[in-house]
């Protein structure tokens, strides 16, 4: 009996080519159908052999797909080729389990008898952290992190609680797809508070345009009126979330520029 090989589900990182696993870049080569969210970098797609079956499988905020839908077709696009005997690759933005939908997927393939594997890829949250030298721990200071969505399933901003109680407690928290819901985060904050601490917000992080915001909670809103943000952007908050200063930070970040013939 021939073994099957398992569908892949590949976390492509928060953009930048260089930032992929070596494990993810070989699952990548070694693909037949390639299923791939939208924010992935062209560059990343240009991994795969000449012959792959790319398949556009991203969804948008308000881009009018019905996101069940897409889902299920998702479901059936990897079920489909899986069943051809094509090596099939579902490769999603940063980490498949961390906002990415991935545990839905896992759930369909093991109802369907389908053997499976999840690669791991670098989160934009610490990404972040590295890219711009953020602690999202330190030593005698932040000791917690909660990574959270500024939106729920239907599109509602989520209970606070937990987010207010972290901050309090000294802890960081990081908040992904935060900017539109930045308003409400602040009322929140100021609500409980808490006010005049470190907020952040990082845009487009690895990628081209990549830009650190620092800002405190009642700065942020004066600091965005000066500074053009495009997204996609994490809105990160905490006592102790701490950066250089911006020259010695522009000169850190020059030093690390990626050189993208490594991976040719």
């Amino acid at each position: 009996m021939i073994e099957r090989v398992p569908v892949s589900l590949v976390g492509a990182g928060p953009g930048d080519p260089e930032l992929l696993t070596v494990k993810a870049l070989k699952r990548l080569q070694q693909a037949d159908v390639l299923l791939y969210d939208a924010l992935i970098d062209e560059r990343i797609l240009e991994e795969t052999r000449p012959d792959c079956v790319k398949i556009y499988a991203g969804k948008k905020c308000r881009d009018g797909q019905n996101p069940q839908e897409r889902q299920d077709e998702i479901h059936r696009q990897m079920a489909l080729h899986f069943r051809k005997g094509k090596q099939v690759v579902r490769l999603k933005a940063g980490d498949p389990m961390i906002f990415g939908r991935g545990m839905e997927e896992v759930r369909f393939l093991e109802s369907e008898s389908i053997p499976w594997e999840v690669v791991p890829g670098i989160s934009a949250g610490i990404a972040a952290s590295s890219a711009f030298a953020l602690p999202l721990t330190e030593r005698n200071k932040s000791r917690m992190v909660l990574f959270t969505s500024g939106y729920t399933s239907s599109g509602e901003t989520p209970g606070c609680d937990p987010l207010v109680s972290v901050i309090k407690e000294g802890g960081t928290v990081v908040v992904y797809m935060g900017l539109t819901k930045l308003h409400c985060l602040l009322e929140v904050m100021e609500k409980a508070g808490i006010g005049n601490i470190p907020l952040m917000i990082a845009d487009r992080v690895s990628q081209e345009g990549e830009q650190l915001l620092a800002a405190t909670t009642d700065t942020v809103l004066t600091r965005l009126e000066s500074v053009r943000v495009q997204g996609p952007s994490l809105v990160m908050v905490g006592k102790y979330l701490e950066t250089l200063e911006p020259k010695e930070l522009l000169e850190s970040l020059y030093q690390q520029i990626p050189d993208t013939s490594l991976l040719t």
